[in-house]
């Protein structure tokens, strides 16, 4: 797909030096000295394009280098700030609640919690086979992982 691009913009910009030249021409500047080349390779570039044709017509080429040419340009931005840009997937954490408003457990309500997180953690598998074999619920003990994440975030 980026090779296809690649290819695109390579043939649309060698149109567009073939409309300036070709102006330059109408103005009566002289050409570049490896205009003959250039000219050899346009030649193989008229050449039916199909799916990497530009999709601007060629008639506008002209009127875009023209208009180019005219505008005034602008002078660079300093640059505002040294911060590093987050990557479009990466969303900030949300500011909640701090750990100070959470309600106070006692020792031994954390301890109970604790006894069932391991009970759960050590629970045997549902199904007759994986218990005969010693499985452990892996379903629970995903629940169990997943609560921690919460509890910590």
């Amino acid at each position: 797909m980026a090779a296809k691009k690649l290819k695109a913009d390579l043939i649309h910009k060698a149109k567009v030096k073939k409309a300036y030249y070709k102006l330059l021409e109408k103005e009566g500047a002289p050409e570049p000295s490896n205009a003959e080349e250039e000219e050899q390779k346009e030649e193989k570039e008229e050449q039916e394009l199909g799916r990497f044709a530009p999709e601007v017509p060629e008639h506008d080429l002209l009127e875009r280098v023209s208009k180019k040419d005219e505008r005034p340009r602008a002078a660079p931005k300093p640059k505002a700030s040294t911060k590093k840009k987050l990557p479009y997937f990466y969303t900030p954490p949300k500011q909640e609640k701090s750990k100070q408003d959470a309600p106070k457990r006692t020792r031994e309500e954390a301890l109970a919690e604790r006894d069932e997180r391991r009970k759960l953690w050590n629970k045997k598998s549902p199904s007759q086979q994986g218990r005969a074999r010693g499985q452990p619920d892996l379903g629970a003990r995903m629940q169990v992982m997943l609560d921690k994440i919460q509890r910590s975030s």
